[in-house]
């Protein structure tokens, strides 16, 4: 068990020393270029916003498709047939329109 703790602080360090010629050449380039590192951060800013507006879009979705499968659910029991539908005109469908698409 020390071994392997031994080895995971060796790897640790390891990792730290790689990293910190990284976080060296970051400060040079962001002091260099300062507007790279503004553009950056707002470039996450904006990243982080279209995430949580995905989100948000997604549960409009989700909750659009439950509501029309319930509707399509209610019309299909009152008219004693699961299949049926209306089209455009309001007039009953004698099979589900995605049946009509398949050719055999």
């Amino acid at each position: 068990m020390a071994k392997t703790k031994q080895e995971a602080v060796n790897h640790i360090e390891q990792l730290t020393r790689a990293r910190l010629p990284l976080w060296r050449t970051y400060e040079n380039i962001a002091h260099s270029y300062p507007d790279i590192d503004r553009q950056w951060k707002q470039l996450q800013s904006l990243a982080k916003q279209c995430f949580r507006e995905n989100e948000v879009n997604g549960q409009i979705i989700l909750a659009s498709r439950f509501s029309i499968e319930r509707s399509l659910r209610l019309i299909r029991s009152q008219s004693g047939d699961p299949a049926m539908t209306y089209s455009s005109k309001g007039q009953p469908n004698a099979q589900a329109p995605s049946l009509r698409a398949v050719k055999v």
